[in-house]
């Protein structure tokens, strides 16, 4: 790690409790509209998340990994909160679990404008696991 990089306090909160708190030098994380960059010194910036890989370097050079869905991401005075819905340590994803839950995702009825929205949202989340998670497999083989 470069001495000049600055350092921002980084914390994921879930409705489940606390995921991580670090101190980072960069972050990338999925938005609904694409990916945003985080570095130290960052100006304020209020983002829904998207569903996809949240990836962190915190301030040793280590990288740390998570599936994220929904929710807010909040940056300001040198500090980020991201308040993803759903947070999972993407290397206990495993590709297979991830197809299965795309295949109930397509299961799901579709009768109705709230039901076509859930299966909407459940696709979508599944989908996003399923690339991520074969990406990552890819990358490790």
């Amino acid at each position: 790690m470069a001495k000049h990089q600055r350092k921002f306090k980084l914390d994921i909160l879930t409705p489940d409790g606390p995921v991580l708190s670090t101190t980072a030098v960069s972050m990338v994380a999925p938005a609904v509209d694409g990916q945003i960059g985080i570095l130290g010194g960052h100006s304020p910036l209020l983002a829904m998340i998207g569903a996809g890989r949240l990836s962190i370097e915190d301030e040793a050079g280590q990288p740390r990994e998570f599936f994220v869905s929904g929710g807010f991401m909040d940056v300001r005075e040198n500090a980020v909160n991201v308040l993803p819905e759903q947070c999972l340590d993407l290397p206990k994803i495993l590709p297979y679990e991830a197809q299965a839950e795309l295949d109930r995702a397509q299961q799901m009825p579709k009768d109705s404008p709230e039901s076509r929205t859930r299966r909407q949202d459940a696709l979508a989340i599944a989908q996003a696991k399923v690339r991520v998670s074969e990406k990552r497999k890819a990358i490790s083989e």
